[in-house]
């Protein structure tokens, strides 16, 4: 740095300025959830934090559990166990080879794609053995 001072102030102006924005969004917050408190105290048929309460009309007065949502949403819409667990197994049959998966182990990783991805089922090679048992032909 050519000018430690300079770097240093700003740096402290800027963490002061976070941390007026921080105490700011909480305290008007907080003021938000207080007014949906009191709008909805004497509505003794809606419980306070079930879906719809804090909207009136298409205005939302506190918007952060809709934003909540739709962050675990994406999050979650990219996150596939089942997938990782399969592509484990196979990663697992190329590590160790026939050691790994004999034919016991290998209909127990079919009865598992089949149960859970029954869509797979299409594009599965089938061999003159699975044609018999499958009930093609």
């Amino acid at each position: 740095r050519r000018h430690p001072l300079v770097a240093n102030i700003s740096s402290l102006c800027f963490e002061c300025w976070h941390l007026a924005l921080t105490a700011s969004y909480v305290i008007f917050r907080i003021v938000k959830l207080f007014v949906i408190i009191i709008v909805y105290a004497g509505r003794y048929d809606t419980p306070l934090l079930a879906k719809g309460v804090g909207e009136i009309g298409p205005i939302k007065l506190d918007a952060f559990p809709f934003i909540f949502k739709q962050d675990l949403l994406a999050i979650d819409a990219h996150r596939h166990p089942y997938i990782e667990r399969l592509g484990m197994m196979y990663m697992m049959k190329l590590r160790h080879g026939d050691n790994f998966a004999k034919r016991a182990g290998s209909i127990w990783r079919l009865l598992f794609v089949f149960a859970l991805f029954p869509w797979l089922r299409k594009n599965r090679v089938l061999d003159d053995d699975d044609v018999f048992v499958v009930g093609i032909v």
